[in-house]
């Protein structure tokens, strides 16, 4: 089978394709092939890449898929293709880069965190991989953080993760946004009553208005089962 066998990599729905990307292989080794399950019938393809972009070899990286609820919802829609929006919604489109974000992991067992953002050009054949030149001071370095997508604000999510190599408490306990139409970077400011954790390789998803993130751990040590919910109506970035 050309799909090696892996861990800590990422996937992610895209129309009726779930797509995998990156990992590290039953022999340790950083990955950075792709590769598409269609769903309807159930088959691993290739993924075509423009000869222009390289796939970026990571592991323990979060994605988030930056497409419109409408869109994403679309029979129509799928990893090479975006259904027909009339001219206002396109022009009106809030997110400059449509497609699959992904941000920090690692790229080698002997290397610190990357805290890059990269995005996955979809909608076309062949795809293609940028770097985004963003604006603000976004999240340090960093592997195995949270990553979601709050279409009404407009922005993505990171939280939490862990670096080695230049935290002293291994885990963070920051939250960021990225602003999809200015390309900004935020850092969410909590009020000084409310205790965040440190945490690393949990679980997120946003539901209406909150980012409900649940588990992970904190150095060697497991998180509880509590939720932690983050209100996402409030004005917290500075």
């Amino acid at each position: 089978s050309f799909l090696k066998l892996r861990r800590h990599h990422i996937s992610c729905l895209i129309g009726q394709q779930m797509l995998i990307h990156g990992g590290i292989s039953e022999t340790g080794e950083y990955l950075n092939d792709m590769i598409l399950l269609n769903l309807n019938p159930y088959k691993w393809v290739t993924c075509p890449i423009s000869s222009y972009s390289e796939n970026p070899t990571l592991a323990m990286h979060s994605c988030a898929l930056g497409v419109q609820n409408d869109i994403k919802n679309s029979i129509k829609f799928n990893i090479f293709k975006f259904p027909e929006q009339s001219v206002t919604k396109r022009i009106y489109s809030r997110i400059k880069e449509r497609g699959l974000y992904i941000f920090g992991g690692k790229s080698k067992d002997d290397q610190g965190p990357t805290n890059k953002l990269r995005v996955l050009r979809i909608g076309k054949k062949p795809l293609d991989w940028i770097t985004l030149e963003t604006n603000g001071k976004g999240p340090s370095p960093r592997y195995l953080s949270s990553l979601n997508f709050f279409e009404e604000g407009n922005f993505l999510i990171v939280h939490g993760g862990r670096n080695d190599y230049d935290n002293s408490s291994c885990a963070f306990n920051d939250t960021y946004v990225f602003e999809l139409y200015r390309l900004e970077w935020l850092r969410v400011v909590f009020d000084e009553s409310i205790k965040v954790m440190r945490r690393y390789s949990h679980g997120s998803i946003v539901s209406g208005r909150n980012l409900i993130i649940f588990g992970g751990m904190n150095g060697n040590h497991f998180l509880g089962s509590g939720l932690f919910i983050i209100n996402l109506d409030q004005e917290m970035a500075a």
